[in-house]
């Protein structure tokens, strides 16, 4: 699949990942393994910023990316009470 294609192929999806972004079961499994992580994160394929809540506030600084502007949008969207320890930039490729 050519570049351009798969990039607005997952930005026609942003809504679905933001609706599975409330899985019970999903966020239980992220709750449990981000939880712990500590330090600089480098998310890569951040896609809708569904594990920014899980994150201990006070012991990450996280870096995402994503190639799709729409999973950008909507992550930035996600991390807004807490958007000094978050940062989000579009990955661009060629």
């Amino acid at each position: 699949m050519k570049q351009k294609n798969l990039i607005k192929k997952y930005d026609k999806q942003v809504t679905m990942y933001e609706k599975n972004r409330e899985n019970p079961n999903m966020a239980a499994r992220r709750r449990k393994i981000i939880n712990s992580a500590y330090g600089n994160i480098l998310e890569v394929g951040i896609g809708v910023g569904a594990n920014f809540s899980h994150y201990n506030k006070e012991k990450v600084h996280v870096t995402g990316v994503d190639f799709s502007a729409e999973m950008i949008k909507s992550a930035k969207k996600g991390c807004i009470p807490v958007s000094n320890r978050y940062r989000i930039d579009p990955c661009r490729f060629g």
